[in-house]
């Protein structure tokens, strides 16, 4: 009658689910013996495996037998969309879904890093060198396994019987997290709220809320009249949250048109034409006097200006504080300065990173040569005050601005994100009209959204069409935090290696010899000013 707790650990490589039956012998003071059996199972599994578990215990199929659940979404409204949009979308924007037979594979599986859980030809695809013949359908692979583990990610942040509070025509959300992006949530997405008191029934209604301020930890949401006409205090809601497509998206488009484009040059660089744009040496009035002290940054400037690393990029790199965006800017201010028939786009990732390009900027070069194209999701508040005269903001409808492409040639120097960038994209800038693209803290991106800002927009420089254009000039630090994902297995493969990292990694012309880098194409920077 007595109870003996036994403690059984199991070591395994794999992640699956394993039987073993335990024998305890027993032996009696007579010597007679006797046996005990016990079965025994052991389930190794990954976190991802754990979120996707059940969250009951199984019931016999006749017992939780329901009718097929029928949802019906009731549209809300959306934020004031009296946007001034006149930049024309000439190359369409696909949705560019993912298969469905990828996700279900990857689900199935037990371990969301693992190849043996998606099908042979994709794990083949992944375990391919990225080359110009694959380079469309190995990065379309690598961003679904992200969008894929983007979806499961969300679903944590889902709420269960929670309340709203009614805010004139709006209905207000506490979302604890979101002003740290978790999760991220800006104006114009939109989530679904359906009645908690409705969650077993079948039609049920799924509201659509359209997000029209972010404050702190409350979300201001619009909803359909019918939701707001039978809200009342404490009625309980259970909301479901999405996330923006569009940079996922215009990631896509980028990769399909890399090659059509005719980027091998840009991307795969493997010579340089040696042709300058000067026809005698390159002597320049610097802008910034502190960096005439620096050798590694007026070798950079030189080289950029002169343009002759192309049609191969020009990388800037170095530790933090060494100066890479004051290299930038000051390359920027060269070529607006030298060559009067030269366009400029200049991009980064961030807005942060990008409102600072254009303050260095307006220090010399008057605002009415630069435009700033901002994404209308952000909050207006946060744009600098001495860059609000160059962006697309309109007092009068207090809203932002898309002016047509027509309008946007008449200045020299753009400045975006990265994903905004593929609003220039659709418009369809005829081709080789930007003669330089700059990209600075390109170690942040991945290589995708670095592309954004080329396919389509950067025609590479062939010496009898397009001999003065075609400068690509990428800056950041490859040693520091990459770009942020969530799928260990699009990591893996790829798409944690920006497009500044592989050419340094991957590219001769960019390889570190015995005398250091090749100055025409790379400069490291040293000196360290902060």
């Amino acid at each position: 009658g007595g109870t003996y707790p036994i403690q059984v650990r199991c070591l395994t490589a794999y992640n699956g689910h394993f039987l073993a039956v335990l024998v305890f012998k027993f032996t009696k003071e007579s010597g007679e013996s006797f046996r005990i059996l016990r079965f025994v199972v052991a389930i190794a599994e990954t976190q991802l495996a754990k979120d996707l578990g059940p969250s009951a215990p199984f019931q016999h199929y006749q017992d939780s037998l329901q009718r097929p659940i029928t949802v019906h979404i009731e549209d809300g409204i959306p934020p004031d969309s009296s946007l001034k949009n006149e930049l024309e979308r000439e190359i369409p924007l696909g949705t560019y879904q993912y298969p469905k037979h990828i996700k279900d594979a990857i689900l199935q599986g037990t371990n969301c890093s693992d190849m043996n859980d998606i099908p042979a030809a994709h794990s083949s695809l992944l375990e391919e060198p990225l080359q110009t013949d694959n380079y469309h359908e190995k990065f379309q692979l690598l961003l679904y396994l992200e969008e894929i583990q983007m979806e499961v990610d969300i679903r944590r942040y889902d709420m269960q019987d929670v309340t709203m509070v009614q805010d004139r025509g709006l209905l207000v959300l506490d979302v604890p997290g979101v002003a740290e992006n978790r999760p991220s949530v800006l104006r114009g997405d939109h989530l679904f709220a359906q009645l908690s008191s409705e969650r077993d029934r079948s039609p049920v209604v799924q509201y659509r809320g359209y997000v029209h301020s972010v404050e702190l930890d409350k979300v201001k949401l619009g909803f359909s009249p019918k939701l707001l006409s039978k809200f009342v205090n404490n009625l309980k809601f259970d909301v479901t949250f999405t996330f923006n497509r569009l940079p996922l998206q215009v990631q896509h488009r980028a990769a399909a048109l890399a090659m059509p484009r005719g980027l091998s040059s840009l991307l795969f660089p493997s010579a340089s034409y040696h042709q300058s744009l000067f026809t005698g040496p390159f002597q320049p009035r610097w802008f910034d006097r502190k960096l005439q002290a620096n050798e590694e940054q007026c070798r950079a400037v030189t080289h950029i200006v002169t343009g002759v690393s192309r049609p191969a990029p020009y990388l800037i790199f170095g530790p933090p504080g060494t100066g890479k965006t004051v290299t930038v800017v000051e390359a920027i201010k060269q070529v607006w300065t030298n060559f009067k028939d030269a366009r400029i786009l200049a991009c980064a990732p961030s807005n942060s990173a990008a409102d600072l390009l254009c303050q260095r900027l307006i220090t010399d070069i008057a605002p009415r040569n630069i435009y700033r194209l901002i994404a209308s999701s952000r909050n207006y508040k946060e744009v600098p005050a001495d860059i609000r005269p160059c962006c697309n903001w309109d007092d009068e409808q207090s809203s932002y601005v898309y002016p047509s492409k027509e309008y946007l040639k008449r200045y020299r120097i753009l400045i975006t994100t990265l994903v905004t960038a593929g609003r220039l994209v659709s418009a369809n800038f005829p081709p080789g009209f930007f003669s330089h693209v700059f990209i600075d803290e390109c170690g942040h991106a991945v290589e995708p959204e670095s592309v954004v800002a080329i396919a389509g927009l950067l025609t590479p420089m062939d010496q009898k069409t397009n001999p003065n254009g075609g400068q690509l000039v990428l800056a950041g630090d490859p040693k520091q935090l990459g770009p942020v994902l969530t799928s260990p297995l699009a990591t893996e493969h790829g798409l944690g290696t920006s497009l500044l990292e592989r050419l340094m990694l991957h590219n001769p012309l960019y390889e570190k010899s015995s005398k250091g880098y090749n100055p025409q194409f790379v400069t490291k920077l040293l000196w360290n000013y902060r």
